[in-house]
């Protein structure tokens, strides 16, 4: 008796427990917990802009290759969208430029513009019976050219379109460009807008006292004349990645100070024979496909 006596009361206590237990775990249903009510407020995330940051980088006096390619090559080769006028010596309907030799201008007359934008046509245009009062725009590809010269007319600035062909304009008005930082070139730009920003831009490094870049060396090439006499001396710098110009190697030419001595040689073959990069400090001089800089010296 004293055994199932102690059966009974084991099976009584493990029964206690198992309510005990229950009771835990049914204050963790779904009826007992609390619901954290508080919205999820949707942050917009903005996308990208495709040259943001080009602003700040003319700021600087120090680069690297790829900075210094992305600074002021940014737009070589891009296609864009650009709008303007006519140029013509006259208001009346544009007949006499041919599909090689046609200019756009930001103003409605030929003293109305800083610059011309010279148009290269894909193929003859058909005289659309273009109005100088009239905006047009055309799709095609960017070629920017700017050099320092001791012109009386200042520093040469050419903005070309390539490649070009008509595209029709949706309204007469188009969002203004006040930043280069901003630029869109999936939408109409007007030549005004992106001209003058483009020489401001440029100008703002042909302002700098001195300014350095770093990369890997590349060679040096050297100019004669007949008799012997060195003109020119460029040593070339590289950046072994891919950068502002798509599909190529970004380099910058540093035309010398002077002829190199034996020891600034050796300093670069050691340099390229051990995959170190140099720095040469100069004043900008030009960009077209890649930038230049003159009175060149090893650093």
């Amino acid at each position: 008796m004293r055994i199932k006596y102690l059966t009974i009361s084991l099976a009584i206590t493990l029964a206690l427990a198992s309510c005990g237990n229950s009771d835990k775990e049914n204050t963790n249903t779904d009826e007992n917990v609390a619901t954290d009510t508080t919205a999820v407020k949707e942050t917009k995330v903005e996308p990208v802009k495709e040259f943001a940051g080009i602003s700040d980088l003319a700021k600087k006096n120090s680069f690297t290759v790829e900075e210094l390619n992305r600074a002021l090559c940014f737009l070589g080769k891009k296609k864009c969208i650009l709008v303007g006028y006519p140029y013509a010596y006259s208001q009346d309907t544009i007949s006499n430029q041919s599909s090689n030799n046609f200019k756009m201008i930001e103003g409605k007359g030929v003293n109305d513009s800083k610059f011309k934008v010279k148009i290269t046509f894909k193929n003859s245009f058909d005289n659309k019976s273009l109005k100088t009062h009239k905006l047009f725009a055309v799709k095609g590809t960017l070629r920017i050219r700017y050099r320092l010269s001791d012109s009386k007319w200042g520093n040469s600035f050419y903005f070309d379109v390539y490649d070009a062909e008509f595209v029709d304009l949706e309204s007469d008005s188009y969002d203004k460009l006040t930043s280069l930082d901003d630029l869109d070139l999936s939408k109409p730009v007007f030549c005004g807008d992106l001209g003058t920003l483009l020489f401001n831009h440029f100008e703002t490094f042909a302002k700098k006292d001195k300014i350095d870049v770093t990369g890997f060396y590349n060679g040096t090439t050297m100019s004669r004349k007949s008799d012997g006499t060195t003109i020119d001396v460029r040593v070339d710098l590289y950046d072994i990645n891919k950068g502002a110009l798509e599909g190529e190697n970004p380099n910058v030419g540093c035309h010398m100070l002077k002829e190199l001595t034996e020891e600034e040689n050796a300093k670069l073959k050691a340099a390229q024979d051990n995959n170190k990069k140099v720095t040469i400090e100069g004043t900008f001089l030009s960009c077209e496909w890649f930038p230049e800089m003159k009175n060149c010296t090893i650093k």
